[in-house]
């Protein structure tokens, strides 16, 4: 069975987000990590209002995982939650592949 590709291990799924934050403004927040190849706030399809989560993807791995620090940083008043995409709600790896 093949594993998905969620950019292997590049793309964090981003949650808690405040409702009116823009793309601008969380890729300015990731960058600090990292060169963010993508940023995509998911969006509602019947009034385009912010779902409150997204999926930022960087440039290498590494980046990747020094973003996961941001998990539990405040971003515009709200404390967002950071984590690989694709990990099924299990929240943040940690990087030494403890549990």
């Amino acid at each position: 069975m093949q594993r998905r590709n969620d950019d292997d291990g590049r793309k964090l799924f981003v949650a808690s987000l405040p409702y009116d934050t823009t793309e601008a403004v969380l890729r300015n927040f990731f960058e600090a990590k990292g060169g963010v190849m993508n940023c995509h706030i998911a969006k509602d399809r019947e009034t385009g209002e912010s779902r409150g989560f997204a999926f930022v993807t960087y440039e290498t791995v590494d980046q990747a995982e020094a973003a996961l620090d941001l998990d539990q940083t405040e971003l515009e008043g709200r404390a967002i939650k950071v984590a690989l995409a694709g990990q099924g709600g299990q929240g943040a790896r940690k990087r030494d592949g403890g549990t």
